[in-house]
């Protein structure tokens, strides 16, 4: 009878030991979560259990400190010490590190499994024994949970006065308000036609900015100095116009060329399937070749769930997308649109509920009747931006690009006195000046309002810059 299989993470054996060497934070969390049995392949076993050893002999462990003890542990065995070299040569960031311990944990159970199931295939080939039955329920109760791992993986995840986590930093701020930070998702949200493919050219421009020398990112700020990667997933648009959004997030950003860090996709034409693969592979990709992720954008998250009011599916698609934030250490941004007719911003499906429950952030964008769009947020773990405190942007023809025109406040005032001044025009009917009373009248007869109301819009008017009073004592309308 012959033996089955032997299952071996060779990849993930060396990577996990090379991205746990990287910090202590890294080593602890690797030891605490696998054994130097777990691993399969001899030199990487005895790679970690010298660093084992060390550790236990009070001495600093690290890809440096371990590199320089391999010699002397080895005695000087060239071809052992190459091998032992090889696990820990390639160049990896530490927040992989739960990726290849949970790929070694996989292999390390599955060899589990085939040794029982070798047992149990060769007890049950031999009459003469009899306990065949409870070795293949033990099969059983193994695939059906580790509970010693599940316990290691409780371990490191529990609260700890003694270390406390890294406060995030902000990567994506409105306005000087966080709304993004690393381990998180922000919810995009709005009618379809809103701006929100608009927003995100002022996030990735934000990002392309460099001493704040770039043009107008409609209110976003979003440093990332050490050229980690910026990656777009658009699932929506036609190949031109997703190609139009990275040129004039560029131009935002003052860059006429593409930076190394930044990788866009138009996915409109791939599979759902394959668009939701793609994601975590691209990130993994992006993660080694630039030390990491400074944020992912994700234009049209329903395009990856296989139906939207599958809870089970939104469920799963919102849990894979926190995971990967999570495991890369990045904020990860969704738009997702609004119920057609909704006021309160109720998004579509058991997804956009998943999505607001599960988000750092839920940022709405409102367009009003006027063409302006607001951002603003009322649903934030990190800030507060009430509607009337938000940041509004608008189609600018001229620019051929949409452009902030201030402030929700300012917007308002502007619409305020906008509509006064033709208000009062209306009202003084060509007129240059006119006294209290005459003025009165005009009004009630122009705005068809009653004497009371016609006198508060005379103190509005007033105060609101619209109209002053001349030497003679006259009402004028203030000229531009």
């Amino acid at each position: 009878m012959s033996d089955l299989p032997i299952t071996i993470d060779l990849e993930a054996e060396c990577l996990a030991i090379t991205a746990g060497l990287l910090t202590a934070e890294a080593f602890a969390i690797l030891t605490a979560r696998l054994k130097p049995e777990d691993f399969a392949h001899p030199p990487a076993r005895q790679v970690l259990e010298l660093a084992v050893r060390m550790r236990d002999k009070g001495q600093e462990v690290g890809l440096d400190t371990v590199t320089a003890a391999l010699t002397l542990d080895t005695g000087g065995d060239r071809m052992k010490v190459a091998e032992m070299m090889a696990v820990i040569a390639k160049p990896l960031q530490p927040e992989n590190l739960d990726h290849y311990i949970a790929r070694v944990e996989e292999s390390a159970a599955k060899r589990q499994v085939i040794a029982r199931c070798q047992d149990v295939m060769r007890k049950a080939g031999n009459p003469r024994c009899d306990d065949w039955r409870e070795a293949a329920e033990a099969v059983g109760r193994n695939l059906n949970g580790n509970p010693s791992a599940l316990r290691e993986k409780l371990a490191v995840r529990r609260f700890d006065f003694a270390r406390r986590p890294e406060k995030p930093i902000p990567v994506i701020s409105l306005g000087g308000h966080p709304i993004s930070t690393a381990g998180n998702i922000t919810n995009v949200q709005a009618k379809a036609k809103a701006g929100k493919t608009a927003g995100f050219s002022g996030i990735i421009g934000a990002a392309c900015c460099q001493d704040g020398q770039g043009l107008d990112c409609l209110g976003f700020e979003s440093e990332n100095p050490d050229g980690k990667a910026v990656i777009h997933f658009d699932t929506e648009q036609s190949r031109f116009d997703a190609d139009a959004l990275i040129r004039r997030s560029l131009f935002r950003g003052g860059m006429d060329s593409v930076p190394p860090w930044l990788s866009s996709f138009s996915l409109a034409d791939m599979d759902k399937r394959d668009r939701r693969k793609a994601l975590p592979l691209v990130m993994e990709d992006a993660a080694q070749e630039c030390g990491g992720i400074h944020f992912v954008l994700v234009d049209g998250v329903a395009d990856l769930c296989p139906a939207l009011n599958d809870d089970v599916g939104a469920f799963e698609l919102v849990e894979e997308i926190h995971g990967l934030a999570i495991r890369f250490k990045c904020p990860i941004i969704t738009t997702l649109h609004e119920n057609p007719g909704s006021e309160n911003g109720k998004t579509r499906g058991h997804l956009g509920s998943e999505l607001e429950r599960k988000a750092e952030t839920n940022l709405r964008f409102v367009k009003g009747a006027d063409g302006i769009t607001t951002i603003y947020t009322e649903l934030s773990r990190s800030c507060h931006i009430p509607k009337d405190e938000g940041f509004c942007f608008r189609w600018s023809e001229e620019a051929q690009m949409h452009v902030s025109c201030g402030g929700a406040a300012e917007v308002n005032e502007r619409a305020t006195k906008a509509k006064a001044m033709r208000e009062a025009e209306k009202s003084f009917g060509g007129a240059e000046a006119l006294g209290y009373s005459e003025l009165v009248g005009k009004i009630k007869k122009a705005l068809g309002l009653q004497d009371r109301a016609a006198k508060g819009r005379i103190g509005a008017f007033r105060e609101l810059g619209v109209l002053h009073q001349n030497e003679a004592g006259l009402l004028e309308i203030m000229k531009p």
